[in-house]
């Protein structure tokens, strides 16, 4: 259904919905750590400066791939847009970072689901961890096939449905029991600064500065719309709207949960 979706909207709802689906990953349910951890101020600071910079960079990207014939009539990605902008070799060091960043995401998943598993099924957490590689590599390689932008939506949607969910448990939960309390200002324990600019670049960055994507989409949008205005909009909309849904997140748990625990 959100593929039939996605054919049949306009260029502006489609790139909104695919850009605001796809950055709805794991490091989401970090960032309320990290807003806990250097306190509001200095995470609302944080954020507004590095989700501007994850818009200017969605918008940029939105731009030279709009510009671009690689992308527009051989399928390029985000390498090869980097190459034929920037001159040879511009692409290598994106594409490694890509690839680092990548696999850096998909182990910390799989530890962190690992543990999780072995807390429910008595199963050490590093044969769930090996489990879960095999069927990483196993399952996309018997169907031939990797996931398409309707199901990353029809994910994404699902993970958004979570979050509301667990959101509006724990805000009645907090209510009834009489727990709920506007957070402090500041961070909640002596955080020395090197700790705090690793939890700001290491969450905050990783989280919103991720416009790689909006090469691909623009590969599915741009046919219908030429001129790529709406594409562009709608990408930097969609990025907009997960920086926001981050910070509604952080701030119901910051209301429920104490910042030092």
């Amino acid at each position: 259904a959100p593929e039939r979706w996605l054919e049949g909207t306009t260029a502006f709802r489609a790139a909104a919905a695919i850009t605001f689906c796809t950055s709805l990953g794991q490091s989401i349910v970090i960032v309320p750590v990290t807003v806990a951890a250097v306190g509001p101020v200095a995470a609302a600071a944080s954020i507004l400066v590095i989700g501007l910079l994850a818009l200017s960079a969605t918008a940029a990207v939105g731009e030279a791939t709009t510009r671009n014939g690689e992308v527009r009539f051989r399928g390029a990605f985000f390498g090869r847009l980097a190459t034929s902008s920037l001159g040879a070799g511009a692409g290598t060091v994106p594409a490694l970072l890509g690839i680092l960043g990548v696999a850096l995401q998909t182990l910390s998943a799989f530890i962190g689901l690992a543990l999780l598993l072995e807390l429910t099924i008595p199963i050490p957490a590093a044969i769930w961890a090996a489990a879960l590689g095999v069927i990483m590599v196993v399952v996309p390689l018997r169907l031939r096939r990797t996931t398409s932008f309707g199901g990353l939506v029809a994910l994404g949607l699902l993970n958004l449905a979570l979050l509301a969910g667990l959101s509006v448990v724990v805000l009645s939960a907090g209510g009834l029991e009489g727990e709920l309390s506007a957070p402090s200002l500041s961070a909640p324990g002596d955080i020395g600064i090197d700790a705090a600019l690793g939890l700001i670049i290491g969450v905050l960055l990783t989280t919103y500065a991720d416009p790689v994507y909006t090469v691909q989409i623009g590969r599915v949008v741009l046919p219908r719309e030429p001129d790529g205005a709406d594409y562009v909009r709608g990408s930097v909309a969609g990025m907009a709207a997960f920086v926001a849904a981050t910070v509604v997140f952080s701030a119901v748990l910051l209301f429920v949960v104490p910042a030092a625990e």
